[in-house]
């Protein structure tokens, strides 16, 4: 029986600066690390990327090309909600769940 099938599933989800491919000095380390795992068999997952924005900027940019446009792999489109977080005073999306339907919400929101 595999771990997945016992219902024990985990995998490496490692942190790539730039992309997979680039090879600096933390994504060397990473890789370095996640060998240490070889013997356990553990999966890698895709991971996420490290891309040029906030404190990534501040603490990492020299890392990243200047004249590069980079996408941010997280921007997510604004009208195709899948989640909904509620705040504990019931605020969500622009509404309060306290004070309005839960569907109205939903059916007059605009991002």
């Amino acid at each position: 029986m595999t771990r997945k099938q016992a219902g024990i599933y985990i995998e490496l989800s490692p942190a790539w600066l730039v992309s997979e491919n680039d090879n600096n000095p933390y994504n060397v380390k990473t890789r370095e690390i996640i060998g240490a795992f070889d013997d356990l068999e553990i999966p890698i997952g895709s991971g996420n990327v490290i891309f040029p924005s906030g404190n990534a900027v501040k603490y990492l940019g020299e890392y990243f090309e200047e004249k590069t446009a980079y996408a941010d792999p997280y921007e997510e489109n604004p009208g195709d909600i899948r989640a909904i977080s509620f705040s504990p005073n019931g605020d969500v999306l622009n509404g309060n769940l306290y004070k309005k339907n839960i569907i109205d919400i939903l059916n007059e929101y605009r991002p």
